[in-house]
């Protein structure tokens, strides 16, 4: 006889036992750091994978003929005027389009001598700067220019291609340096004899013959084109021997 009272069973629903409504849970509050972090990685993956697929797409422009070639950089392109001016052709090189050609040729500097000429470069460089570092088919390549200079032997040495204009002087000093040439003549000059020079030492195999719409397709075209060994001379003669075939 326990005069005491029997142990009462635990409330399992109490809630519900005594006729109220049962309360949800509020849910966490959320955090918005971790929002903030959540989303810049998901930015910062979702750039990773257009950069990746836009450098793919970059690769499949480049000419397939030369992607071996692509792999060994070349260095540095040259470009020059000579001691007057030529402003169409730095408008011409001044444009994305040849800096592409380039790095797909595996060159990774270009720089251009422009001259006396009132155009400057403001696409391939920030405008108002002479120099700079561009970004092309996830590539760098640093280009600048300059006006003159007391020679460019430096630059021809330096070179591994050189796109001049047509003018004996220059072609010249480029073939005796041994470069590659791209030669552009320029068709606003009252006595062109540019064009012929050039013509005529393309039919030779010296060098490549552009006009100033066709420097990338020159560029590219440059990587599987084959020269004959041009033998170093006196420049004055195979200009007067030139001269006398027109």
């Amino acid at each position: 006889d326990d005069a005491r009272s029997p142990p009462q069973e635990e409330d399992q629903d109490q809630d519900q036992d005594d006729g109220r409504t049962p309360r949800k849970a509020k849910p966490p509050t959320p955090n918005i750091n971790n929002i903030n972090n959540i989303n810049m990685t998901v930015t910062t993956r979702r750039k990773r994978r257009r950069n990746k697929e836009n450098d793919k797409e970059g690769d499949l422009t480049c000419n397939k003929e030369i992607e071996k070639e692509k792999e060994k950089e070349k260095g540095k392109a040259f470009v020059t005027v000579g001691t007057t001016k030529f402003e169409k052709l730095i408008s011409a090189l001044d444009r994305m389009e040849v800096l592409e050609a380039l790095v797909c040729a595996g060159y990774t500097r270009l720089t251009l001598q422009i001259g006396h000429g009132e155009y400057t470069p403001s696409t391939i460089v920030s405008s108002g700067r002479t120099k700079g570092r561009k970004k092309v088919k996830g590539k760098w390549i640093d280009v600048e220019y300059f006006r003159l200079a007391p020679s460019l032997q430096t630059h021809m040495d330096e070179s591994s291609l050189v796109i001049s204009h047509a003018g004996a002087g220059s072609l010249f000093e480029a073939l005796n340096a041994g470069r590659r040439v791209i030669a552009v003549p320029n068709p606003g000059l009252m006595v062109n004899h540019q064009e012929e020079l050039a013509q005529h030492l393309a039919g030779l195999g010296y060098l490549l013959h552009s006009n100033l719409d066709s420097i990338p397709t020159a560029i590219t075209e440059m990587e599987t084109a084959q020269f004959k060994k041009y033998k170093p001379q006196d420049a004055r003669k195979m200009v007067k021997k030139i001269d006398s075939l027109f």
